[in-house]
């Protein structure tokens, strides 16, 4: 991160080291587990991308900063959608085994399982983090970050099938069902109405005495875009 950081590339250049160095060394913990509270993952990369667009801190939302790609040429990974597309892609490879396995450690505990398990939830051993196998049942079952599936199929019903899949196909038009998962998610860490998280960002940088002798046109953010691809 310092690496890219002191490189001072352009926006363009330092994001895609972002997204292919800084992003991806989650990937590995990712697959099993979900990344703890305590080291505040959304926080780091809100900062992160700041630092790499060489911006002072905060001067975007969360969402407006994985959402810079109309005038940068490409958006930075937005990280929890990342982690929990990468634990879902490992979990969906090895469903057959991880539901075998679970079987199996009931049947091993028996009448030893304690009262929650009855709520099919798994023994951890008195471990404060969840288990890993916890972790790949409940991606399985899109619990946890991958929760939010439901709502965002709720908006955008083209996205439903991933609800009941693999009982349903994923659509041709994806590469993978990692891409898949993560371009459905990131609509969450994503601005749903771009021009509005832009126009937000501007009431917060001019002072609202500047801001308001601005004239707006009603298709001032379709020339932004179409100035801000000529400089890619």
């Amino acid at each position: 991160m310092q690496e890219i950081c002191i490189g001072k590339a352009p926006a363009a250049v330092a994001l895609v080291r972002y997204n292919q160095r800084v992003v991806p060394v989650l990937s590995y913990v990712a697959q099993f587990a979900v990344p703890p509270d305590c080291y505040k993952i959304s926080a780091l990369a809100h900062s992160s991308i700041h630092s790499v667009l060489r911006m002072p801190g905060n001067s975007m939302s969360r969402q407006l900063t994985n959402s810079v790609g109309f005038c940068s040429g490409i958006s930075p990974l937005s990280i929890n959608s990342y982690c929990a597309s990468v634990r879902y892609r490992f979990a969906v490879s090895e469903a057959s085994y991880i539901e075998q396995l679970r079987a199996d450690i009931f049947a091993f505990v028996g009448n030893s399982a304690a009262l929650s398990s009855f709520a099919l939830i798994l023994p951890h051993g008195g471990i404060d983090s969840p288990c890993i196998l916890g972790c790949l049942h409940d991606a399985l079952a899109l619990k946890g970050p991958l929760n939010s599936i439901f709502a965002i199929a709720n908006r955008v019903p083209e996205h439903s099938w991933l609800t009941t899949y693999p009982i349903s196909s994923m659509p041709s038009c994806y590469k993978g069902i990692q891409s898949a998962v993560y371009k459905i998610l990131s609509i969450n860490e994503s601005c749903y109405n771009l021009s509005r998280g832009v126009l937000d960002k501007l009431r917060i940088t001019f002072p609202i005495s500047e801001f308001g002798i601005i004239p707006v046109q009603a298709d001032w953010f379709p020339k932004l875009e179409e100035l801000a691809k000529s400089f890619n």
